[in-house]
């Protein structure tokens, strides 16, 4: 409809499949990931509205683990402290980021 863009696979999605679809199919359309480079075993998720952006990082591994190019924000979860570049999250642990869009 309009814009969009329907591409239907038939196909097992195999990790390395999905990275190459990824790389046609996303990037030239502008979608990137919300944090790239993740380490194995960490998710991030997005929800938002007009008012603000949550942005949630869950760590499902018993490891610590780092994760960089954090996005600056208030971490709801540790008495909203500052967060920004880089975070480090305990085996199981989690942030929940707070951002305002920009007007």
């Amino acid at each position: 409809l309009g814009k969009g863009q329907v591409v239907y696979i038939g196909t097992y999605l195999t990790p390395d499949l999905t990275a190459a679809l990824g790389e046609r199919l996303f990037a030239p359309v502008g979608i990137e990931p919300l944090i790239g480079d993740l380490p194995e075993g960490v998710e991030v998720t997005m929800r938002m509205n007009d008012h603000r952006q949550l942005l949630f990082i869950q760590n499902y591994t018993d490891q610590p683990a780092a994760i960089g190019g954090v996005p600056a924000g208030r971490d709801l979860l540790d008495d909203e402290k500052p967060v920004a570049g880089r975070l480090d999250l305990e085996g199981y642990g989690c942030c929940c980021i707070l951002r305002r869009p920009r007007p």
